[in-house]
C-alpha cells in the first residue's frame, strides 16, 4: 500500500488485517493484479519511450527493489535457517524447563529480564498499528484486535530480538544485501522466524503429526 500509485490513501493495520484474515484468496488476486501492473508499468515507460517519465519508473524501481532483493535471498536459503531453528529449540527448552507453558514462560522473560511492562490497549488507543514497543518507558502496547495467538507472536517476536540480536545480525550480515529497506526487511524476516520457531519447533510439530 505504499506504491505510490495508491496515493495517499492510508489503510490502518488494523483494517488490512481483517481482509487478510476474511478474504486470503482475494488478497492474493489484489497482489497478483498489483505485481501485473508494475509489470506493465515498467515497460510502458521505457527508455525506448521518448515520453517516459524517467521518476515515475524509478520511484516504482525503487519501490520494488527492496522486497526482491529479500525474496531471493530467502529463495537461495529454501527459507530455511538452521541455527535459528536448533537456537529457539533450545531456547523454549529452557523457558519451559519447569513445564511452563511457552506463552506465560516467554511475558515473565520480558518482564522480569527485561522490565517490560506489557499492555493490551483498545484499538481507539492504537488505531494505526497492533503492537508498539516502547523504549523509553519500556513497555510493549498491543492492540485488543489482535487475536491470542497473534499477541504471543509479538511478545516472542520482540524477545528473540532482545535475546539473540547478534545471531539475527550475523544472519543478515551473511546475506550480503547493503541497501537500508533490504537490511531492515530481512532483519524482520527472521525475527519473524525466530517467533515462529520458538512458538512451535519442526521437531515437535513433526512429533505431533
Amino acid at each position: 500500500m505504499q506504491d505510490p500509485v495508491f496515493g495517499d490513501a492510508r489503510i490502518p493495520k488494523a483494517e488490512l488485517s481483517e481482509l487478510v484474515g476474511a478474504s486470503p484468496e482475494t488478497i492474493k488476486a489484489f497482489l497478483r493484479l498489483h505485481e501485473r501492473y508494475r509489470e506493465l508499468a515498467l515497460s510502458t515507460y521505457s527508455d525506448a519511450n521518448p515520453l517516459a517519465d524517467r521518476e515515475k519508473v524509478e520511484l516504482l524501481e525503487e519501490s520494488a527493489r527492496p522486497v526482491e532483493r529479500v525474496r531471493q535471498f530467502l529463495h537461495e536459503q529454501s527459507n530455511y535457517f538452521p541455527d535459528l531453528d536448533e537456537t529457539a529449540t533450545k531456547f523454549r527448552d529452557q523457558l519451559t524447563s519447569g513445564r511452563k507453558p511457552i506463552d506465560v514462560a516467554i511475558q515473565e522473560r520480558l518482564e522480569e529480564k527485561y522490565k517490560l511492562r506489557i499492555r493490551v490497549l483498545p484499538s481507539s488507543a492504537m488505531p494505526s498499528a497492533f503492537t508498539y514497543f516502547d523504549r523509553h518507558r519500556s513497555g510493549i502496547d498491543i492492540s485488543e484486535l489482535l487475536h491470542r495467538t497473534g499477541r504471543q507472536f509479538q511478545l516472542a517476536f520482540q524477545l528473540g530480538l532482545l535475546e539473540y540480536r547478534d545471531l539475527i545480525e550475523e544472519i543478515v550480515q551473511s546475506s550480503g544485501l547493503t541497501d537500508e529497506s533490504a537490511v531492515g526487511l530481512t532483519r524482520v524476516s527472521l525475527a519473524n522466524y525466530f517467533a515462529a520457531a520458538l512458538l512451535l519447533p519442526y521437531d515437535a510439530f513433526l512429533q505431533a503429526c
